[in-house]
């Protein structure tokens, strides 16, 4: 359902004229490694990083 309704307002979006940009997610995710590593040691908020990285947002 959430992709379906992703999908659609992409389109609606795009028909109006709006540029879709897709950043590379490989080169964010190194880039915030240092960040993230600052965190390790604050575990409630080190353990919400590592669940929002197992979401599947292509569900």
């Amino acid at each position: 359902m959430w992709k379906e309704a992703t999908e659609e307002a992409l389109k609606e979006v795009q028909k109006a004229g709006v540029k879709i940009y897709y950043p590379d997610k490989n080169l964010f995710e190194e880039k915030v490694k240092p960040l993230i590593e600052e965190y390790r040691n604050e575990p409630s908020v080190y353990n919400l990083i590592k669940q929002i990285k197992m979401v599947d947002y292509n569900e």
